[in-house]
């Protein structure tokens, strides 16, 4: 079942680890009824008509403040929040519930200060106007170290968050962050109704209640969602639909029938297969979404034979990323560096070892006495582009002389044996990250003291981290790119973490049910839902 993931942590202290998805789903929800009193003139006689969505997994977490495993929580999140600011077409940062901000100059806190405006006039879908304490409420809850959730990561250590004014609030960072605004727009930054939480009335672990485009009518564990328009919500004329359904269908096959019956209007796969698999379909169109997400290969440099830097430049030289993407993504896809083409900042093409070259990689191996040497490619089975990926790098692998086998392996076992175990016994594994908002975030995951779950098969590389903590921390431009594109460099130099390609999202809809407005690239794994509120039912 090919499944859309986030970044995800089980243990208590981790923040997030990319590329997983749990199969569960919440046994029941609670329902939070809309208040009585009439409606803004928000709704129109225009906007009408029912819109239903195939979605591939249940939520596995209605709260935003402790989700950890990504989508599809983050898919639920921008059916019924709103954040202070979003993303647009090509990730650039826009309004949402903040109207505007700015970075206070400061000499004892350069960089630090952050000022937002809150839009007035918004209300949550029980009738409540929203006000600057449900925003400072909010994101005090996030960046609790009691709550472990994705966006907190990526935000940083947090000095205060308070009100500076009747509409506006003040972030101080304990340190600089250039990608603080899409940490911002992580779906997990939702801003709930804080004054019901602190009245008890309201509870995110059960409970869905916010300004979003739609509010929660009914849930179905594992089968679908209802939800119906947000009669207060504060984009006039929007959202197009009256009814949003949700059905969950985990089976590509399923789906594709579905669209061919028209008891979806709209999906989406991992699987590029489906384009072709469309084609012909009758009032069917498919459109490759690009994605900031990319696969790669994990390297266990710590406990393996590719503690040996020489066979970690010999992996790297046995790639052939066109030859990956051809046979396992039947073309759909581009040569990924650490950092995903989408944000123009690293060329793959201009990376070291980024030219396949099978002599030298076997005269690197026979170097390090490996010529021969058995060697094994963990696939996890959740996604069902891995094993292709892992296949084809079977076949390149051997090519230089190592011995190479496929071994299928659970979600689970990726978790507890490979990112959440006291020691690991690994070679090598397949996976993907989401590329998220801002090339800073992805790069933290070669941070074994940041992101955790690598720290225990990551090779050790000082200067690595010092370019990448920095990076990180600079503020965005010109200066930032260029230290950016050093570190792409480095890590493709030597690293445990060796980015492949990306992963282009298919898009399918009934072009004669609906009339979708589609992101042109996508950062955090919402190909159909970031936009949802436009759909217009044809």
């Amino acid at each position: 079942m090919g499944q859309h993931t986030g970044q995800r942590r089980q243990s208590a202290a981790a923040a997030a680890l990319v590329g997983l998805v749990a199969l569960v789903a919440l046994a029941a929800v609670g329902l939070h009824s809309t208040s009585a009193t009439a409606a803004s003139s928000n709704t129109q006689k225009a906007n009408s008509g029912s819109l239903t969505i195939g979605s591939i997994v249940d939520v596995t977490s209605l709260d935003p403040a402790k989700s950890t495993i990504g989508y599809p929580d983050w898919q639920l999140y921008s059916y019924v929040y709103d954040r202070l600011v979003t993303q647009g077409q090509n990730l650039d940062i826009q309004p949402d519930l903040a109207t505007s901000w700015k970075i206070l100059p400061s000499k004892t806190l350069p960089n630090k200060i952050w000022v937002f405006n809150i839009r007035k006039g918004v209300h949550f879908s029980n009738g409540r106007e929203l006000t600057v304490g449900d925003v400072v409420g909010s994101l005090r809850r996030l960046v609790d170290p009691n709550n472990v959730n994705t966006a907190a990561r990526y935000i940083g250590p947090v000095a205060s968050v308070v009100a500076s004014g009747k509409w506006q609030v003040k972030i101080t960072l304990e340190t600089p962050n250039g990608a603080l605004l899409a940490a911002l727009a992580h779906p997990d930054a939702s801003i709930l109704p804080m004054k019901e939480w602190v009245a008890g009335t309201f509870d995110p672990k059960t409970q869905l209640l916010g300004t979003g485009p739609f509010k929660v009518v009914s849930h179905i564990p594992k089968e679908s969602w209802t939800f119906k328009r947000n009669p207060y919500y504060w984009r006039k004329g929007f959202p197009k639909a009256d009814t949003l359904t949700e059905k969950i269908i985990g089976d590509d096959a399923a789906r594709i029938a579905a669209l061919r019956d028209g008891s979806i209007d709209a999906t989406w796969f991992d699987n590029p297969d489906a384009v072709s698999l469309l084609k012909g379909v009758p009032n069917v169109k498919t459109h490759v979404m690009d994605t900031t997400n990319f696969n790669y290969l994990g390297v266990n440099a710590r406990s393996s034979i590719f503690s040996d830097p020489r066979l970690r430049q010999a992996l790297e030289l046995a790639l052939n990323r066109k030859q990956l993407i051809d046979t396992a993504f039947a073309g759909v896809g581009r040569p990924s560096a650490a950092i995903s083409p989408g944000y123009g900042v690293c060329n793959p093409n201009a990376m070291p070892n980024s030219t396949q070259n099978v002599q030298r990689a076997r005269s690197l191996v026979a170097a390090a006495g490996a010529t021969g040497k058995s060697v094994t490619i963990s696939a996890p089975s959740y996604d069902s582009t891995l094993l292709p990926i892992a296949q084809v790098l079977q076949q390149q692998l051997n090519a230089i002389g190592l011995k190479v086998s496929v071994v299928p392996i659970s979600l689970g076992d990726l978790v507890s044996k490979i990112y959440n175990a006291k020691s690991v016994n690994f070679d090598l594994v397949v996976n993907w990250f989401t590329g998220l908002g801002d090339p800073a975030m992805v790069l933290r995951n070669w941070i074994g003291s940041v992101a955790g779950y690598d720290k225990l098969w990551l090779a050790p590389n000082q200067p690595l981290l010092r370019s990448i903590l920095k990076t990180s921390l600079t503020e965005p431009g010109s200066a930032r790119d260029k230290l950016m594109f050093k570190t792409c460099q480095l890590i493709a130099a030597d690293a445990s973490i060796i980015p492949l390609s990306t992963r282009g999202e298919v898009i399918a809809y009934r072009s004669d049910r609906v009339n979708p407005i589609l992101q042109k690239t996508e950062g955090y794994s919402q190909p159909l839902q970031r936009n949802i509120w436009q759909f217009a039912p044809r």
